[in-house]
């Protein structure tokens, strides 16, 4: 054999190694990348469903006040409405920053991304125009609020399921377990999500709407009273004298700077003052403000007044009184 065959040879031979060799980088990097993109594939539809989920979550809560609105009064639904403002942006913002899917689902995600939005927007606006209505009746403003928010979640809706349409069979079985049917508008219940009809029952309900009524509940002394004299409350000389007012919040909205005023007159109609204040009284809540060492010495006639510093829609509660004689011995 030759020199230049063997040269030959020897060159097929270095041209079928590489030759192999750039086959098998191919087929390792064709593998690697699939490997990649199904593992994108699998992280982003894990993310959608958690997201999808919680929207689910969500919109059973707006649907569950929409259906007790009666009876569930203004404070509730205040509260409801402002955890799904809170929560619809939170799953909206953690949403923008999963990556981006295949490029298979970018239409789909695109559909997500809608939902998100339209979703966050509209009970932002739902929340502004039922506040604003149990406010005022005949807000137009607040109506008009209510229906663009109610029209946002439908369009969110309608493109969630532009979404779900987008993902192949495979996709739906990744994940292990069904997407959930998100619907803040539920198909068949859509009369109960009107604007119109949704004011009316507010108006109708007296819970719904904004009522400012502090009360004057109850008022206790320390030493507390024993026994009578000439039917006035007998009340024992001690060291001091004390006055516990208990401070209600029988109304539907939150209370603020709460000024309680308590007045000591005596029998020669002198009077004493004091005040104290409540920060903040939640629609529903008690406080009890104390006034201490009352200046009402022995033997001497004396009235207790308390009132509230602010005039509220139910005036004949924010007013008590209590007449009492101090006793000259212990």
């Amino acid at each position: 054999m030759s020199y230049q065959q063997v040269r030959r040879r020897r060159r097929r031979h270095i041209l079928v190694g590489l030759v192999v060799l750039v086959v098998i980088v191919a087929v390792a990097y064709a593998v690697t990348r699939v490997q990649s993109e199904q593992q994108q594939r699998r992280e982003y539809l894990d993310r959608a469903l958690e997201f999808a989920e919680t929207e689910a979550d969500l919109a059973d809560q707006l649907a569950d006040m929409v259906l007790r609105l009666e009876q569930i009064g203004r404070p509730v639904m205040a509260s409801t409405l402002d955890d799904l403002q809170q929560g619809t942006a939170a799953a909206a913002r953690d949403l923008e920053t999963v990556e981006s899917p295949p490029g298979d689902l970018a239409e789909a995600d695109r559909y997500l991304a809608i939902a998100a939005v339209r979703w966050r927007d509209g009970i932002s606006r739902v929340r502004l125009g039922l506040i604003g209505l149990s406010e005022a009746a005949m807000d137009q403003e607040a109506r008009d609020l209510l229906q663009q928010g109610l029209t946002d979640l439908r369009v969110g809706d309608t493109a969630f399921v532009g979404f779900l349409e987008g993902l192949g069979e495979d996709d739906l079985t990744t994940v292990g377990r069904e997407f959930p049917a998100v619907e803040f508008v539920p198909g068949g219940a859509e009369s109960l999500y009107e604007a119109d009809g949704l004011a009316e029952r507010l108006i109708l309900a007296p819970g719904l709407t904004v009522l400012e009524n502090l009360a004057v509940a109850d008022l206790r002394l320390d030493p507390a009273p024993v026994g009578e004299q000439v039917g006035l409350p007998v009340v024992p000389v001690s060291e001091s004298l004390n006055a516990d007012v208990t401070v209600a919040n029988r109304g539907t909205v939150r209370a603020v700077g709460v000024t309680v005023i308590l007045e000591l007159v005596t029998q020669e109609a002198t009077v004493e003052r004091f005040e104290r204040e409540v920060a903040v009284l939640e629609p529903g809540a008690l406080t009890t403000v104390s006034f201490t060492g009352l200046p009402a010495e022995p033997g001497g006639l004396y009235e207790i007044l308390v009132s509230l510093g602010a005039e509220d829609d139910n005036p004949a509660d924010d007013r008590i009184s209590f007449t009492f004689i101090r006793n000259t011995s212990e």
